[in-house]
C-alpha cells in the first residue's frame, strides 16, 4: 500500500468541543501517516485520521490483531487479580460488567471472586468463546453501547469494567453516558487507559534509546489519549464524580532483558510514583481512574 498523507478527520475535540489543535508530532503505522494532536483548551490527544472500523478492517490483518488480543487477554490476567484490592468485597454479590470484555477472563475471575459478573464485547467470535467457557454471560454490542442499553433494559449494575477500552472509542461522552445508565446510584465505572503524561515520556525519551521495543500511543487504534484533567472532566460531562486515579504498575515496555526489567521495576517504576504521592504529576505508564455515580 501507498504511504499517503490523509486529511485531519477532526474538525472539534470530542471531549470539550474546541476547534482548535496544536500539533504534537507525526507518526506511521499500516502504511498511514498519522498526526498527533492536542486540543489547546483541554489538552486531549487525538490522532489523525480516525479511522472508522470498515477501514480499518481493510488495512489491519484481522486474525493477526485477534491473536495479539487473546495474547493480551492473558497477560493481563495478573492485572486483573491485583484490581479486586480496589473492589468492594465480593461477599454481597454485587453486579459488575465489563465492556470490551475480550474472551472473558475478567468476568471468569470476577465471578470466582464472588461476583456476579457479565461482559459485552463487538467481537462475535470473542463472546463466543467467553460463553463456551464462562457460561452465558456474555452478549455482543455495538460501539457506542446503545444496543447494550436496550439489550439490558431495566438491568443495572454495581461496578462497570473497562479495560484499555476508552481510548479506542469514537464518541467517549455519548459512549460512558451510556454507561452511567447502566449504573446504580452510588456505581462505580473503572477504567484503565494509557496516561497521555506517561505516553509522551515513553514516546520523547525512552522509545530514542530503547527503539521499537517501547510502544506509545498507536494511532491507528487508540483514535484519543487521556489525562488526568481530561478524565475528571468526562466525569462532570456524564454527571459522574471522579473519585480515584492514580497512575498504574509500568507493565511492560517490551522484552529487553532482565537489566530492563530491573531498571523499569526498581528503578523508573518507583521514581514515578514518587513523582505522583510528591508534586502529583502523574506520568504512570496507565490511570486508574474511577468514576462514581452519586445520585
Amino acid at each position: 500500500m501507498t504511504t499517503q498523507l490523509i486529511p485531519a478527520t477532526y474538525a472539534h475535540c470530542p471531549l470539550c468541543g474546541n476547534g482548535e489543535f496544536r500539533f504534537v508530532f507525526h507518526d506511521k503505522s499500516e502504511g498511514f501517516h498519522f498526526l498527533v494532536l492536542e486540543c489547546r483548551k483541554c489538552g486531549l490527544l487525538v490522532s489523525n485520521p480516525r479511522l472508522k472500523q470498515r477501514i480499518f478492517n481493510k488495512i489491519t490483518d484481522i486474525d493477526s490483531h485477534e491473536s495479539h488480543q487473546i495474547e493480551v487477554c492473558a497477560r493481563n490476567l495478573g492485572k486483573y487479580e491485583r484490581f479486586f484490592k480496589l473492589l468492594p468485597a465480593g461477599g454481597q454479590h454485587p453486579r459488575v460488567l465489563d465492556v470490551g470484555c475480550c474472551r472473558g477472563e475478567f468476568v471468569g475471575l470476577a465471578v470466582k471472586h464472588g461476583y456476579d459478573a457479565y461482559g459485552v464485547d463487538m467481537v462475535p467470535v470473542f463472546v463466543e468463546y467467553a460463553n463456551s467457557s464462562f457460561g452465558r454471560r456474555f452478549a455482543v454490542v455495538d460501539s457506542e453501547l446503545g444496543s447494550a442499553v436496550e439489550k439490558l433494559g431495566d438491568t443495572t449494575f454495581d461496578i462497570i469494567t473497562l479495560w484499555d477500552v476508552i481510548e479506542h472509542i469514537d464518541e467517549p461522552i455519548e459512549f460512558c453516558r451510556n454507561l452511567a445508565k447502566l449504573l446504580r446510584p452510588g456505581g462505580s465505572i473503572f477504567l484503565r487507559t494509557p496516561n497521555k503524561q506517561g505516553q509522551m515520556i515513553k514516546r520523547w525519551v525512552l522509545h530514542p534509546f530503547f527503539g521499537d521495543g517501547i510502544t506509545y500511543i498507536n494511532p491507528i487504534e487508540h483514535i484519543q489519549i487521556f489525562g488526568p484533567s481530561n478524565m475528571r472532566m468526562l466525569a462532570e460531562l456524564c454527571e459522574l464524580k471522579m473519585t480515584y486515579c492514580e497512575p498504574s504498575v509500568v507493565e511492560a515496555y517490551g522484552d529487553r532483558g532482565k537489566l530492563f526489567d530491573f531498571i523499569k521495576r526498581y528503578v523508573f517504576w518507583p521514581a514515578v510514583q514518587s513523582s505522583f504521592y510528591v508534586t502529583g504529576w502523574n506520568l504512570g505508564h496507565s490511570l486508574n481512574c474511577v468514576l462514581t455515580k452519586i445520585t
